[in-house]
């Protein structure tokens, strides 16, 4: 797993004589209150340290919904790691990492790998997290789909397959060695479960075999597809390139990130 520097903006305060956390975001569909990630961090922290305090939180979106890319994980990671460092102003001790992490587990599978992780290695259900060298802020370019994609429906899909192959173990850690080394990949690699479920892989298999990359894929379950790039220049190339077959908006430039 891989952060990158795309991000949504979270504005957290402390309410004065209010009975519950307050979670607001403007953008259309994305949930508030309790039905956001946000508040189940804030209510699950407020929990395990018996804070009585009562925040509300403002979403201001950037990262996509249902689009395989962390955004409401790394949301809910935002504001536990704003508590634990507040959490003297609540009159309450900050939580055990142990503990922190088992909350962070509960709260959602990528949830502990959005609070401590910038490049690793993650198993389980996502919450053994080996931190990795991070890999340099290199040239992204994101490819969103058109259809967002419901992660608990895609992983229900895959459970149901009944035509399962078995497949060849995937070395993702020589994928990391062979972007920081620079090898180029064109085409796209099938490192990802999912693409098999994908009625757009075989296309983007064909577009992306003659742009340089470094390493394309599908970003977790989908429908987002990645390219990282050497430099900044071959990522242009890329996105004219795709700019034959797709709208322009559909693209997003970003960079793997080395910040937590």
């Amino acid at each position: 797993m891989q952060k990158i520097a795309l991000h949504d903006t979270l504005q957290i305060e402390i309410m004065k004589q209010a009975r519950d956390h307050q979670v607001f975001c403007q953008t259309p569909n994305c949930p508030e209150h309790d039905k956001n990630i946000v508040y189940k961090a804030l209510t699950a922290w407020s929990k395990a340290t018996g804070s009585e305090k009562k925040y509300r939180v403002s979403i201001e979106k950037r990262i996509p919904m249902q689009a395989g890319l962390g955004g409401g994980s790394s949301n809910a990671a935002a504001v536990l790691r704003y508590l634990q460092e507040k959490a003297g102003v609540c009159k309450v001790p900050p939580l055990p990492n142990e503990q922190l992490l088992a909350l962070a587990t509960d709260i959602g599978a990528d949830v502990p790998f959005c609070l401590s992780g910038i490049t690793a290695r993650c198993q389980g259900i996502g919450e053994i997290v080996k931190p990795l060298e991070p890999l340099p802020e290199l040239p992204v370019l994101m490819l969103l789909g058109e259809t967002p994609v419901n992660t608990k429906a895609a992983f229900k899909a895959i459970d149901e397959r009944k035509d399962q192959e078995e497949q060849t173990p995937i070395d993702h850690l020589e994928i990391v060695q062979s972007i920081r080394r620079g090898d180029m990949y064109p085409g796209l690699a099938k490192a990802n479960a999912f693409l098999f479920d994908r009625s757009d892989a075989a296309d983007m298999e064909a577009w992306f075999k003659d742009i340089p990359s470094l390493y394309a894929g599908l970003s977790g379950s989908g429908p987002t597809y990645f390219l990282i790039f050497s430099d900044e220049k071959r990522r242009d190339g890329g996105a004219k390139n795709l700019k034959a077959h797709v709208p322009a908006e559909r693209l997003v430039y970003t960079t793997l990130s080395s910040d937590i």
